[in-house]
């Protein structure tokens, strides 16, 4: 009886382990995001207009002014970054047929991203990772810079 349940686990983990082999470069959409987030973020540190222009998609590379818009972008924050918090990232959309994603949109932000002056920022982004009908929309569709502010509840203002 040991024998066998010895080779079915032996089977079973077998299965299960060349299963989870079968496309090593596979990231789960999340993940990528959380990549996309960490390469903006680094943009953001060197001042890097080329590398973030190129994460947006063809149609939005042909539409808008993406260097002076990034270049604002860049100026809006007070001084440079000195740390930031998590990637957060998830799937926010999509459209599945028999063949799969026909069309998928995720994305995320960049939470606590501090500042030298002290000042916190949050960055926001958009992505189309799947877009069978038109593949110049794949790409990073948006990215928003929010100041965070918070008030002290409780605190006198006398």
């Amino acid at each position: 009886m040991k024998k066998i349940i010895r080779l079915v686990l032996t089977v079973v983990l077998l299965i299960n382990l060349t299963a989870c082999n079968k496309d090593d470069d596979y990231k789960a959409p999340h993940e990528h995001y959380n990549d996309i987030g960490k390469t903006i973020i680094t943009c953001f540190e060197n001042k890097d207009k080329e590398t973030l222009i190129s994460l947006f998609s063809e149609n939005m590379q042909a539409s808008r002014d993406l260097e002076t818009e990034i270049e604002d972008a860049f100026n809006y924050m007070d001084s440079e970054i000195i740390e930031y918090g998590l990637i957060h990232s998830s799937v926010g959309g999509g459209e599945i047929r028999e063949e799969g994603y026909t069309l998928r949109e995720g994305g995320g932000f960049i939470e606590d991203i501090i500042t030298e002056s002290g000042t916190k920022y949050e960055i926001y982004f958009k992505i189309r990772d799947v877009d069978k009908e038109n593949e110049e929309n794949v790409g990073l569709m948006y990215f928003d810079i929010r100041k965070e502010i918070y008030s002290e509840i409780g605190e006198s203002s006398h």
